[in-house]
């Protein structure tokens, strides 16, 4: 569902480009399948860019309590700006962010916050007659800035879907790039303190065609990382795919498929220390897809039972984010190929359980980012639509 209407928000991106921002809508009748935890989810007032028609937020990160930064994209009748957004406590407002000049469709995928006054956010640009690069911002507290990242040798289309920073001076951020014959690949590149650099990434075999992309990636130190994504082997199975971080480059580690499914993807990762991870993203089963967790146990992935949904036809999971014993994921779900609402899971070491998640009558509401700087403190932020027209969207919990 999350690739299903990225022409609401980015209508001019390339295809091959573009993360989806999914928006769906909500079905008040239809019964929580088993939800225990008492946390009250709300809906916040988020204010649109003036003169957009459709914006999303895709990303968010809260490094206190009491400050989050959010980002995503914003069109007008003719640009494609960029959107930030800052939570203070007490309401949102929009921050000004420059969009790279003589680009086209442009979009932030996510943030991360190692300080109240440093944040790190990536995505894509458009250059050209729709081809596209990595793109990287940071925010020092007072205002956002564009900052050089590199391209790799022979990429026609390059963007990055995750960041994580371990320090100020330690990040590391993952995507894809797709080559001039169609084969995309997995891309990391990493920020030393001074400039961001190429990383290497170990990349499955067995694809006719190589279709490999990382979604997330999370880093508990400067040495301890763990990306997410997925990959279609030669059957044009689509499987998970995890790397971690091994001597200066990516490599290869095994994770889980659900059985029989002939699609498996990861879309987002946390960690609440190198040795214990939670892993989300979705499935199909059938016809019909469903949401996916795995957690590393003594060193492997292991899928996890998610709570199904009354008469839901696709669930997903796009990110995830753990604070002390409790993880939170958030994502959508629908019922019918044209409605869908929110969905929120939580973890806390019994088994994923739904938490019930406000939406907006009449709207359409898919959440594409989680944070949580306390187990009783979390922000979720996504996008809202009615007919044509789309809102950033965010729930408080």
């Amino acid at each position: 569902m999350r690739r299903a209407v990225v022409a609401v928000v980015l209508a001019a991106a390339s295809a091959a480009a573009a993360t989806a921002v999914t928006v769906t809508a909500a079905a008040a009748s239809i019964a929580l399948a088993r939800t225990t935890s008492r946390v009250a989810w709300t809906v916040q007032a988020v204010p649109s860019p003036r003169g957009a028609a459709a914006n999303a937020l895709n990303g968010v990160a809260c490094p206190t309590t009491t400050r989050c930064v959010a980002v995503g994209v914003a069109t007008t009748p003719r640009a494609y700006p960029l959107l930030a957004e800052l939570w203070d406590g007490r309401s949102w407002s929009v921050q000004p962010i420059p969009t790279p000049s003589g680009s086209g469709a442009n979009s932030l995928e996510s943030v991360a916050c190692p300080a109240p006054a440093r944040c790190v956010a990536v995505g894509y640009r458009t250059v050209g007659p729709g081809y596209t690069v990595a793109l990287v911002e940071t925010w020092n507290g007072r205002r956002w800035s564009i900052t050089g990242s590199p391209t790799h040798v022979g990429a026609r289309f390059s963007w990055l879907a995750g960041v994580a920073c371990a320090s100020a001076t330690s990040c590391e951020a993952v995507g894809s790039y797709e080559t001039a014959s169609g084969a995309t690949y997995a891309l990391a590149e990493g920020y030393d303190g001074h400039r961001w650099l190429l990383d290497g990434v170990a990349q499955p075999r067995g694809a006719a065609v190589p279709s490999i992309a990382l979604s997330g990636v999370e880093c508990r130190t400067a040495t301890s990382c763990v990306a997410v994504g997925h990959y279609a082997d030669a059957a044009h199975v689509t499987r998970t795919l995890v790397e971690r971080w091994q001597g200066g480059r990516f490599g290869l580690a095994r994770s889980s498929n659900p059985r029989g499914a002939p699609s498996s993807e990861l879309r987002g990762v946390a960690c609440r220390s190198a040795t214990s991870c939670v892993a989300v993203g979705q499935y199909s089963s059938g016809r019909i897809f469903r949401a996916l967790a795995e957690r590393l146990v003594a060193g492997s992935w292991v899928v996890q039972p998610t709570p199904p949904r009354q008469g839901a036809r696709s669930m997903e999971l796009d990110a995830v984010t753990c604070a002390s014993g409790t993880c939170v994921a958030a994502g959508s779900f629908s019922t019918t190929p044209t409605n869908g609402f929110s969905l929120v899971e939580r973890w806390s070491g019994g088994g994923w359980v739904t938490e019930p998640a406000p939406t907006p009558r009449g709207a359409w509401v898919s959440l594409s980012g989680v944070a949580c700087p306390s187990p009783v403190a979390c922000e979720a932020v996504g996008a809202s639509a009615v007919d044509e027209t789309s809102r950033p969207f965010a729930l408080r919990g």
